[in-house]
């Protein structure tokens, strides 16, 4: 009995060698398709920018300085879910929040540049003195920012070495020269106002609402 049981021993492991050739035979096209299919993705949502030095310093602090965040897409961001339908189904947690019924929402990049063309506007009027304390909505656009920002946690690493206000190099940290893994904002834009909810030029302002 003992020599039966070694006399199939090599045929076992034959038979157990092709089952795993078989498995990995039918398993490689889909790991293959998702492995195509995520680094495709990731290719075309993402890209590698380099921080550049700003002009801040340069040009003393005006609106001037921020001239893209005074030209959003057309519809101020807000695009409207039914054109977006025409990419495919919309999950039922993001229909479930619409307020108003109208379909219109606000892609989140141009809201967080509004607020922070906002902020700038106000520290602009505070340094002349025509501001004592900011409004109501700049306090709402100082949270909104903080919450945007940790929800991106951008975990880039940046080097030691900051030059700010006559700063020696190795001081701190500026950012400047890092590599960051970014979304193509342009990409953004263009979605934007390819969905757009309409032509309006007034962010609050849109057809059905009420004012």
């Amino acid at each position: 009995m003992e020599e039966d049981v070694c006399s199939n021993e090599p045929l076992l492991q034959t038979e157990k060698r092709s089952k795993e050739l078989w498995l990995w035979r039918r398993l490689m096209p889909l790991v293959a398709l998702l492995s195509f299919t995520i680094s495709t993705a990731i290719a075309l949502v993402f890209y590698f920018i380099l921080f550049s030095q700003s002009s801040l310093a340069e040009h003393g602090y005006t609106s001037m300085l921020l001239p893209g965040l005074k030209t959003p897409p057309r519809g101020m961001g807000y695009i409207q879910l039914e054109k977006v339908k025409e990419l495919g189904a919309i999950p039922d947690f993001i229909q479930s929040v619409n307020t108003d019924e109208s379909g219109r929402f606000c892609v989140a990049v141009f809201h967080q540049l509004h607020c922070l063309y906002l902020i700038f506007e106000e520290y602009s009027q505070a340094l002349q003195g025509q501001i004592q304390k900011p409004s109501g909505h700049t306090v709402h656009c100082f949270d909104y920012l903080r919450q945007s920002i940790m929800c991106a946690a951008d975990s880039n690493l940046e080097p030691f070495r900051s030059r700010f206000d006559g700063m020696r190099p190795g001081d701190g940290v500026d950012g400047i020269g890092s590599i960051h893994q970014c979304r193509k904002y342009e990409d953004v834009f263009a979605w934007a106002d390819r969905f757009r909810y309409n032509d309006d030029g007034d962010a609050e302002r849109f057809s059905g609402s009420e004012g």
